[in-house]
């Protein structure tokens, strides 16, 4: 009740100076008003929900909203991650996932025992819903193969426990230690790269966007398999590493 027009203006402009991207500061206002919305109709009231029509400039979001790592900076994080000492395993485990697939912080963090599978010719991971996450979209459900040292730390991959807002904060302070980012960087950053990475190693479209856990585009693409062999992706995510 307490929330006005003035105080809401003041956020956007807190966001602005902090660089927060136009496109997160509409989401944000978005959930917020949602919640008024419902507020004021489970209490028949009838005002202006103050986080309404708040004016942004070039809101929509793009594929500049988040800026893939370039070469110098995964090499960077790489000798970062060699050289850690005190890192424990599973923070190890996740960043070298986050680094070598095309896996965001909540999809490799909320992996259980039953989506690591290491008892396979290609091991590899299982992004689906589980007990203690779900997915953002139906089309996210993938098979991604394990390959270098994502592989040799998959042991320590698997969680009982999960939080996403924990998990990508994480992952982000050990990213910013090693790596001077650019705005619009973050630890899902890597995700950008990997689709770069994959179209540059071969991949087909089929392949580069089933890795990429993207639905199809067309009904033309939704003929014949959806899910190409694992060994066939093994050998591009390599190349791609």
């Amino acid at each position: 009740d307490e929330v006005t027009r003035d105080q809401v203006m003041a956020y956007v402009t807190d966001c602005r100076h902090r660089g927060q991207a136009e496109s997160s500061t509409k989401r944000r206002l978005g959930a917020m008003g949602a919640v008024v919305n419902r507020y004021y109709q489970d209490f028949d009231i009838t005002r202006r929900n103050p986080f309404s029509r708040v004016p942004l400039i070039d809101a929509t979001a793009s594929i500049e909203d988040r800026v893939p790592l370039d070469e110098a900076q995964v090499a960077a994080l790489d000798e970062y991650l060699l050289a850690s000492t005190h890192l424990r395993p599973r923070t190890l485990a996740l960043l070298w996932l986050v680094r070598s697939s095309t896996l965001g912080p909540s999809e490799a963090g909320g992996l259980m025992a039953d989506d690591v599978v290491l008892d396979h010719e290609v091991p590899h991971v299982i992004v689906r819903p589980n007990e203690i996450r779900r997915l953002k979209v139906k089309s996210r459900r993938r098979v991604f193969p394990l390959v270098g040292r994502a592989l040799e730390y998959a042991e320590f991959l698997p969680s009982k426990t999960f939080s996403s807002n924990s998990t990508s904060a994480a992952l982000n302070k050990h990213l910013r230690k090693a790596v001077e980012l650019r705005p619009r960087q973050s630890a899902y950053s890597l995700r950008h790269r990997m689709r770069d990475r994959l179209y540059a190693a071969g991949a087909s479209n089929d392949q580069a966007r089933y890795l990429m856990g993207h639905a199809a585009r067309s009904a033309h693409d939704r003929y014949g398999s959806n899910s190409p062999r694992l060994n066939e992706l093994a050998v591009i995510v390599r190349a791609a590493l």
